[in-house]
């Protein structure tokens, strides 16, 4: 009795590992790493392209006028790091009956192993 029960969750156990790598071939479960290093990146090509805007739209020799807009970019940087705080403490992880954490984004769940 108990080598069947073995075996069935043995045959579970093949299973579920066999969805779990189709679902990452589908790109329908991806490593949180790949999604990390992707939302680093957008956060640098932002981060770069709003501090460029002072010198993009002060008028050439107006210190004046550039450092005003270089306090609007700091303030709005400033205002977007607080609000992706805020958003990261909401994203709590939930731990499955499996024992996995998986973090919902977008409601996808994001598998952490």
């Amino acid at each position: 009795m108990a080598n069947s029960e073995a075996d069935a969750d043995h045959v579970k156990v093949k299973t579920e590992m066999l969805q779990l790598r189709l679902m990452e071939k589908r790109r329908e479960l991806v490593r949180i790493d790949e999604v990390n290093e992707l939302i680093d990146g957008l956060c640098g090509v932002v981060l770069t392209h709003l501090s460029s805007l002072p010198a993009r739209c002060a008028p050439r020799g107006d210190l004046a006028i550039r450092r005003s807009i270089e306090r609007a970019v700091f303030e709005v940087r400033s205002e977007m790091a607080n609000v992706c705080q805020q958003m990261g403490d909401k994203r709590v992880g939930r731990i499955g009956a499996d024992g996995v954490i998986r973090r919902f984004m977008h409601r996808r769940a994001i598998i952490v192993r």
